[in-house]
């Protein structure tokens, strides 16, 4: 694990870039709106969407479902034909919390309406997983075609989410990661704990940084773990022992069945 020095000319680069942001009930608040007030003081055109219809309709905002495909084809349309091409996605919508789906697991002390005779609700996975893949599906699409002249490649960061990264690469894109921990929304219901069990929590403006340094840097495959305003890049530790901890055959063998299944 290293630190992750972030330097404010860093980000120079963001300037009059298009950065196109998801998220779900939370563009007004929390990471999301940090992001964007970073990014837009970068001087960044930003375009963002969310489940919540904003107070007042801008040509930045617009009221787009995470979970639908169609309202994501919406929102990049939006990006493009506002400003013409769109540099730099992120993906922040997320639900965490007791209550959003219930105890998957409990048909016995849970409430009637977790009982095994009806379907569980399966709002967690379709913002946190399933917007994430068409988000970044939609990503790879316009980011593939913009880049096709300039043979270049362009980020965008899957905030809530460890990793994706062979599919994407192989489009010229590079996907990062941020793990964050901050007292926003989606976890307020767990600040008592955090609190208790003496665990950091961290500002919307730290993971914001986080955010903004992995698409200033073109981040690729990188997850960013983010603890009392520092942030550390976990993955590429992780990735360079995987042969350690696996055993070298193993690991040649699992190398051989990715690239099978990547280029399927």
């Amino acid at each position: 694990m290293s630190l992750v020095n972030i330097e404010p000319e860093s980000l120079s680069n963001l300037k009059d870039k298009t950065e196109l942001i998801n998220s779900f009930q939370g563009a007004t608040t929390g990471i999301v709106a940090a992001v964007n007030r970073q990014l837009t003081d970068i001087g960044s055109k930003v375009v963002w969407g969310d489940v919540a219809e904003p107070p007042t309709r801008t040509r930045a905002s617009c009221g787009r479902n995470a979970t639908s495909y169609n309202s994501v084809l919406d929102l990049f349309k939006t990006a493009l034909a506002a400003h013409g091409r769109i540099d730099r996605t992120v993906y922040s919508a997320g639900v965490a919390g007791p209550g959003e789906d219930g105890r998957l697991f409990d048909t016995v002390t849970a409430s009637p309406s977790s009982l095994i005779e009806e379907e569980s609700s399966t709002r967690v996975l379709d913002v946190n997983l399933r917007g994430a893949l068409f988000f970044s599906r939609v990503t790879v699409h316009h980011l593939r075609k913009s880049l096709a002249a300039a043979k270049g490649r362009e980020a965008f960061a899957v905030g809530k989410a460890k990793r994706m990264t062979t599919t994407p690469r192989s489009f010229s894109s590079a996907p990062a990661a941020a793990s964050p921990g901050s007292p926003t929304q989606m976890i307020s219901k767990f600040l008592d704990t955090f609190a208790s069990r003496g665990l950091m929590c961290n500002e919307p403006e730290d993971v914001s940084r986080a955010i903004t340094h992995a698409l200033a840097s073109r981040a690729d495959g990188e997850t960013y773990y983010v603890a009392g305003s520092k942030a550390y890049e976990i993955e590429k530790r992780l990735e360079a022992l995987r042969a350690q901890w696996l055993g070298e055959d193993v690991y040649r063998d699992l190398v051989v069945v990715q690239d099978v299944f990547a280029g399927a």
